[in-house]
């Protein structure tokens, strides 16, 4: 499908594009010699800066609520619509390249681009027989593992986008009102790790950075993203804790405090010194730590370990262990960050791997220990 383009009419001297709704021509601007001005306004309307009725183009749509959410929304939010947008983006000008408009998008669309992040394509060269040289080059088609949960965030990306162009009467109607997003899957009992299996993984990692970045989720059950954006600033040395701002705390509502037991204090001063301004933990390269790269490496040592390792699996046994040890559940979600009760509900879950914990329970309930 070609793009339209500006247009001289000589009986209106004026300059025209059919990019409004049925491709009905709109006036850019006046007198021959406004090429220049007609082009802009041309420019303008193709970003989708202004409504062009209730068909607009898909792209422009989206890049004006990526840009929406640049200037209103916070950084994580952004980069939580942008990462699954282009990729969107990126499948529909490879595969549907005759989709263009809004009206011609259907769930169809964001299923088929959710089944090509489930399979990986590649080449790979197969020898020639016994006494032949070289070889011919195959395609083989691979699955790669998605989560249910990472399907679900990639989906929601998408689809509210549409949602709010519909609210913000930018299109008519939202074509993936019925695209059905699948229910988030919570963290199950594999989320914890025994005494044992933490020696294993502390004996296993032989990059220093990234024990001292486990160790301190295991040490203080902070929030992966916390350890991994705090800085030198929010550091309260007298105090032995993390101090954040509102502006930086989930939720955004109050300031978050991530008090730091012995060991936890003297990973963050000896990286203070070392990281006197930006982040505290760094990688081995000396670059801030990101989601990705972190559950990479962590996938990495769980294959290693035949273990279930994710940087939460380490939060959640601090609060278990915390249960076990018999600190009260207030004071447990004050530790944690939490506002009530409800999230180390789903957390007794994990009491259960621990057999000499419940005997123990069941010898008091029954009076055999005092």
């Amino acid at each position: 499908m070609r793009q339209p383009k500006p247009y001289f009419k000589k009986q209106r001297n004026a300059w025209y594009a059919n990019i409004g709704p049925n491709h009905r021509p709109v006036k850019l601007a006046e007198g021959k010699g406004s090429e220049k001005t007609a082009w802009d306004k041309y420019h303008i309307l193709m970003a989708g800066r202004q409504p062009l009725g209730d068909d607009p183009l898909i792209k422009p749509l989206v890049q004006q609520f990526v840009d929406h959410h640049f200037s209103k929304s916070s950084r994580r939010t952004y980069e939580f619509y942008l990462e699954p947008l282009n990729s969107w983006l990126e499948y529909m000008e490879k595969e549907c390249k005759r989709i263009k408009c809004v009206s011609e998008l259907k769930p169809y669309h964001v299923g088929r681009w959710i089944d090509s992040r489930r399979y990986k394509r590649r080449s790979r060269r197969v020898r020639g027989q016994k006494g032949h040289t070289g070889g011919e080059y195959r395609t083989e088609v691979t699955r790669k593992k998605i989560s249910q949960n990472h399907e679900r965030n990639l989906l929601r990306g998408v689809k509210a986008c549409f949602n709010w162009a519909a609210d913000e009467e930018i299109i008519g109607r939202n074509p993936l009102a019925k695209l059905k997003i699948p229910k988030a899957i919570p963290r199950g009992d594999e989320a914890y790790l025994m005494p044992e299996e933490w020696e294993r993984l502390v004996a296993a990692v032989t990059d220093a950075p990234f024990l001292d970045f486990l160790t301190i989720l295991k040490e203080t059950g902070c929030r992966p993203r916390e350890a991994a954006i705090v800085e030198n600033r929010w550091y309260n040395r007298h105090g032995a804790c993390w101090e954040f701002p509102k502006e930086e705390s989930k939720g955004k509502e109050e300031n978050r405090i991530v008090h730091l037991n012995k060991k936890a204090t003297e990973i963050c001063r000896r990286l203070a010194l070392k990281h006197p301004e930006g982040p505290i933990f760094r990688t081995r390269l000396g670059t801030r730590w990101r989601r990705g790269a972190l559950n990479k490496r962590c996938q990495t040592l769980a294959n290693k370990l035949g273990l279930h390792v994710t940087p939460y699996s380490i939060r959640h046994t601090f609060a278990t262990d915390a249960i076990i040890k018999g600190v009260d559940l207030q004071t447990i979600a004050i530790l944690m960050g939490h506002k009530d009760l409800r999230m180390l509900s789903r957390i007794y879950q994990h009491v259960k791997k621990r057999s000499d914990h419940v005997k123990e329970g069941l010898r008091k309930a029954t009076g055999e220990v005092a």
